[in-house]
């Protein structure tokens, strides 16, 4: 279900050869500069929290228990080198776990939810997004249409 999508994000992380991706999308408006004053895994809005199916699932395979917010849609930013190092085993558990996951949480089956469930199924946590916060970033962002 999310191999394109992730072989796509892949490539960009290996194109960019950056730190950190920014996640962009048609409605997200970049009102200001800011600058990464700290390192972190995976940032973005902290207005939807991961269903209990779910948390179970990750506290079952991971043994940890992390910020359970999610929100990797546009506007949030991941480390690149988590991603890339760590893209076989994200594939690996899409295979493993996917089918199972998609008919017991809904969010599993969309980017911005399953994004974060990857990152939390390697010892990842997800921070609050203080760009997001401060008004730096916004998302969604439909003036125009």
């Amino acid at each position: 279900m999310f191999v394109n999508y992730y072989t796509r994000i892949k490539e960009s992380c290996e194109l960019c050869k950056t730190d950190y991706m920014l996640i962009m999308e048609d409605d997200v408006y970049v009102k200001k500069a800011f600058t990464i004053t700290e390192d972190f895994d995976c940032m973005g809005p902290c207005s939807a929290r991961l269903d209990s199916y779910l948390t179970g699932f990750i506290l079952r395979k991971t043994g940890r228990e992390f910020n359970w917010h999610y929100g990797m849609c546009g506007g949030s930013m991941f480390r690149t080198s988590i991603f890339v190092d760590n893209f076989d085993t994200i594939i690996d558990n899409l295979r493993q776990y996917q089918e199972t996951l998609s008919k017991e949480s809904i969010i599993s089956c969309v980017g911005d939810g399953n994004l974060t469930v990857q990152f939390h199924l390697l010892g990842y946590d997800y921070k609050c997004s203080p760009w997001i916060r401060d008004g730096s970033i916004q998302h969604p962002y439909k003036n125009y249409y």
